[in-house]
């Protein structure tokens, strides 16, 4: 079966899936480079005027961006770890695009990032530093920024 067709099941190949990974992940990068002009754009802050858990990760990766480390942890704490990952998932759909021996290592990576004992613990992790979030925000302490 030539790479980028469907497998027997129905499902994308990992060549595709790779490559959409790929476009998300890279997408999100160039949009990060873009700084938000008109102010907040998440939807939760306009509507119920509370901060979510991913509030201030646009501003985190323009920082990343910009080489202010400390400015994008202040931001928010996943901007520099997202960041990286972007970076490695792009790199490898573009090795796997570019040589094709390196499609059994992306296949095995990205099944393992799908795993719910990998995004379970990570999507909690987001909840609890969000909470510490709202809770020195509303102590009134300035580590971090909206």
């Amino acid at each position: 079966m030539a790479a980028g067709t469907l497998t027997s099941a129905g499902r994308p190949s990992i060549r595709q899936a790779g490559m959409g990974a790929f476009a998300i992940l890279s997408i999100t990068l160039v949009l990060a480079l873009i700084p938000a002009w008109r102010g907040p754009i998440c939807p939760v802050w306009l509507v119920f005027h509370i901060h979510c858990p991913g509030c201030g990760l646009t501003r985190s990766l323009i920082e990343l961006w910009q080489g202010h480390l400390w400015l994008s942890l202040r931001y928010h704490p996943f901007g520099p770890p997202l960041f990286v990952c972007c970076l490695l998932v792009t790199a490898g759909a573009l090795a796997d695009w570019a040589v094709p021996s390196t499609q059994s290592l992306l296949r095995s990576t990205l099944a393992r990032s799908r795993r719910p004992r990998i995004l379970t613990p990570v999507a909690c992790l987001l909840v609890l530093v969000w909470i510490l979030r709202l809770l020195l925000e509303f102590g009134h302490n300035t580590v971090f920024l909206w």
